[in-house]
This record gives C-alpha cells, structure tokens and sequence, in this order.
C-alpha cells in the first residue's frame, strides 16, 4: 500500500509527520458504536498516511485512544487468541473492538441483574420452608439461621406450677380520736377530772385534818 502512495504521489516526508501528529492527537472518550467507527474513520485516514500496517506500536496507538479498559480488553482477547498485534489487520482490530465492547456490556448486564436477584434471593433463604435438611451446625451453608436470644425464657412445669391466686390485702383499722367525757379517777362519765364533785369534798376533808 505505501510503494502504490509512493508511485503516484510521490515521497513527502511532511505530509507523513502531520498525518503522524495528528494520529496521536486523536481521541475518543465515548462508549457509543456510532462514535467508535467515526473514531476510526479519521484514525484510519492518518493510519495508511504514516505507514503504520507494519508498526505494532501504531496499533497499540489507537487501542490507547480509546476509552479504557475497553482497548486493554481487546488487547487481552488478541492475546488469547494466540494472536499478535502487528499481525492483525487494523480493520480485523476495529471489529474485535466493537465484539469486545458487547461484550462488556453483556457482563455488565449480566452482573446488575445479579446484583437485583441477590437481593430476592437473601430474603428467600431467611424463609424456613425453603431449607431442607437445614442444620445450625452446618458451617459451609451462609444461610442465616434463627436469632439466638441472649436471654433464657422462663420454662413452666405444670407438674409443680401453683395454681394463681391472688394476694389479699390486709388493712390496718384506724382509729378515730373521738374526745372521752369519762373521769379518770372515779370512772364516771359526764364530767372530767378536775370538774369532779367528789374531788371537792376530798379536798375539804384533807384541810380539816390537816388543821386539827
């Protein structure tokens, strides 16, 4: 392809270092299939200009200005293959790009609806009537058994569990303080003690001994 250009165009080395530079400025940042192959059409315009069918590093060039890791990916299948970069073709490289680009996107796919399932499939396993032959004991199952409480239930014996009754409530009786009309000293009511007739006879009685 170059001795053809070189025919009938003729060697012009600065038209070769301006499609060079311009090769390396090119850049695509976009994950579109529309924008890959408009990527490539103006890549492979400065492609044929430089040479590069026989340049390994051209070719890694264009896997570089592409968004990542989606050359790195293209790059792996190659090597996979058992292939070589200088030996692929840069349309054969274009294709396994595009391939390597559904690809990726089936993984991602693939992994959200994973990531969604996993969720229904965590609230499935808490339900008991989905585990057959379910041992606690079992360490490989990820399974997460019932709680374990940390505190003991009370267990009744209804051999010797005492039949509910209910406590009775004793009152104290309280006493009214009601004012006595009862003398002390004679024990006669209807008057107090120092109202006493008979206190004043003994009185009486006492200052006429004392004098005699």
């Amino acid at each position: 392809m170059n001795a053809l250009y070189w025919k009938f165009c003729g060697k012009q080395d600065h038209l070769k270092d301006i499609a060079r530079e311009e090769f390396f400025k090119l850049k695509c940042c976009s994950y579109n299939p529309k924008d890959l192959n408009k990527h490539f059409e103006n890549v492979v315009r400065c492609f044929y200009l430089i040479g590069g069918m026989d340049d390994p590093n051209i070719k890694q060039a264009y896997l570089e200005s592409i968004p990542q890791p989606l050359g790195q990916e293209t790059l792996r299948v190659i090597e996979m293959r058992g292939q070589y970069l200088g030996t692929t073709s840069f349309g054969e490289l274009h294709n396994m790009v595009l391939r390597t680009l559904k690809k990726l996107c089936n993984q991602s796919a693939f992994l959200t609806d994973i990531h969604t399932t996993g969720k229904k499939l965590e609230k499935a396993c808490k339900h008991p009537e989905l585990k057959v032959k379910f041992h606690h004991d079992n360490k490989s199952c990820s399974c997460p058994g019932k709680k374990k409480h940390h505190f003991k239930r009370l267990k009744f014996n209804k051999r010797h569990s005492k039949p509910f009754t209910k406590k009775r409530r004793f009152f104290r009786r309280k006493f009214s303080k009601k004012k006595g009309n009862r003398c002390f000293i004679y024990g006669q009511k209807g008057h107090f003690a120092k109202n006493c007739p008979k206190l004043k006879k003994t009185k009486v009685l006492q200052k006429i001994y004392t004098t005699t």
